[in-house]
């Protein structure tokens, strides 16, 4: 008699396949932007502030 609800685990197709690789390019430390911007921005370091726009639309 079999208890389990499913024949197999589901993911058992899943082993040994790559599910997602990371590409994290070295990011050099430029120093910090103050917090009470970087709590506005997002983002504690300068490099890192990539605020998203409309199409066509800059932000200054």
């Amino acid at each position: 008699m079999n208890c389990q609800p499913y024949p197999r685990p589901i993911n058992m197709g899943l082993y040994g396949k790559k599910l997602a690789r990371a590409y994290v390019p070295n990011q050099p430390y430029v120093g910090m932007v103050p917090l009470d911007e970087a709590l506005r921005r997002g983002s504690l370091f300068p490099n890192l502030y990539q605020p998203y726009t409309k199409k066509g639309v800059k932000k200054k």
